[in-house]
């Protein structure tokens, strides 16, 4: 089921399509008079939904739509996914990949990437984490990293440990095929792909949950927010009452205010 079924149609006008197939993106532009600003500032959008191939962008059609409505531009990435080529690291690859797109997207649109926050929900509140690892302070690979203002990442019901999950049941059985192994037989793809191994980003962090969130739950997140300050990040965590996993990407649920003011926090970091 996509996103347009589930919280209804991305009003306005398409995004703007970059690249090809699984090594695409989408930019949403807002619909404001372009000459009242000289530059956007920039959303990294990444669509969850378990690493799997069944699950792509268009869910998040609604919501990037939205963020765009409100004055950002919004870069919604697909990457290959397990059962489509994306397993061990490819889709890593991919993530990185949509990044040197965005760099090359800036030179003929709108976008002030002195001013980027990366986004994304559930497995991909995952590799945004993981994104912001590489793109942080201590980045040194990532094409097009040193000219990425990154002014923090939101993690919406985001899984941050890659091994708790074979202990509480989220995506455990897709895990495994994405990393190629178990923790104790890849020990260093885990250190490398899991964000609470890669602490700390060296960015500011907001982590946004749903208390009744039974896809990911609360518990498997507790643990990262002491980690990663004890590793010397900020951090915070937000819990909405009576809000679970799939309400954190609807607009009109009510986690939306919560998601606006995290992006406007984090916007404001220097």
């Amino acid at each position: 089921m996509t996103g347009e079924t589930l919280f209804g149609l991305a009003a306005g006008a398409p995004p703007m399509g970059f690249g090809e197939g699984d090594q695409s993106s989408d930019l949403f532009l807002p619909e404001s008079n372009p000459s009242l600003v000289d530059r956007w500032p920039v959303i990294i959008a990444i669509h969850g939904g378990c690493w799997r191939a069944r699950y792509d962008r268009l869910h998040l059609r609604p919501f990037c739509r939205a963020l765009a409505d409100q004055g950002y531009a919004v870069w919604s990435i697909e990457y290959r996914r397990t059962d489509n080529g994306g397993e061990w690291p490819v889709i890593f690859e991919d993530v990185k990949g949509a990044v040197s797109r965005l760099v090359e997207a800036a030179k003929n649109q709108p976008l002030d990437l002195s001013r980027v926050v990366v986004t994304g929900h559930s497995a991909g509140g995952h590799l945004a984490l993981w994104l912001a690892a590489e793109l942080g302070p201590r980045a040194t690979a990532l094409q097009g990293s040193n000219i990425i203002g990154l002014r923090g990442v939101l993690s919406l019901a985001g899984i941050t440990d890659l091994a708790d999950t074979l202990a509480c049941g989220v995506c455990s059985e897709n895990v495994v095929k994405l990393m190629g192994g178990l923790p104790d037989e890849v020990p260093d793809r885990y250190a490398y792909a899991s964000p609470i191994e890669r602490l700390p980003l060296g960015t500011p962090q907001i982590l946004v949950h749903g208390r009744q969130d039974y896809d990911v739950p609360l518990s498997h997140v507790v643990a990262y927010p002491e980690a990663a300050m004890k590793a010397g990040d900020t951090v915070t965590l937000k819990v909405i009452e009576d809000c679970g996993h799939f309400e954190l990407v609807a607009p009109q649920s009510r986690a939306w205010p919560v998601i606006l003011e995290s992006f406007q926090q984090l916007f404001e970091q220097k």
